[in-house]
């Protein structure tokens, strides 16, 4: 997993070892952690970057979260199908953060699949976002 979107779940991949040499698959590990395909974004672009990227939660019984910025914009993902382990009494007081729930989400939901699709469509236009200066999307 990436290490920037996932820091609870980073591997140290350039001081992991197997308990033999394996030397190709080794190769072939190190070309797909060094891939673009892993990058969320141009690093080097991002971190003189201004731009601030907030991320709510909210109930669509209570409405949308308000636009503080003004601009209008921004994404809304429909959530709700996503298993949720705050129906649950030993999750109900935790968050997202709470390893327990991230090992539900992982073993009990598709959220690994919804997190994908999302990061092809957000990641894009935060690329843009910072080509062109802007500090809020």
């Amino acid at each position: 997993m990436h290490p920037v979107r996932y820091p609870q779940c980073a591997v140290d991949f350039e001081n992991a070892r197997f308990p033999v040499e394996l030397p190709e698959l080794t190769k072939a590990l190190n070309a797909i952690v060094s891939s673009k395909k892993f990058e969320p974004f141009d690093k080097a672009r991002a971190l003189p970057s201004l731009l601030t990227v907030g991320v709510q939660s909210f109930s669509y019984k209570q409405g949308l979260p308000e636009d503080t910025t003004g601009h209008g914009g921004g994404f809304v993902f429909d959530c709700r199908f996503i298993h949720n382990p705050g129906l649950y009494e030993p999750y109900k007081k935790l968050t997202g953060r709470d390893e327990s729930v991230i090992n539900f989400l992982q073993l009990h939901s598709n959220m690994e699949e919804l997190l994908n699709q999302v990061y092809l469509l957000v990641d894009p236009a935060i690329e843009n976002y910072i080509e062109r200066s802007f500090t809020r999307p």
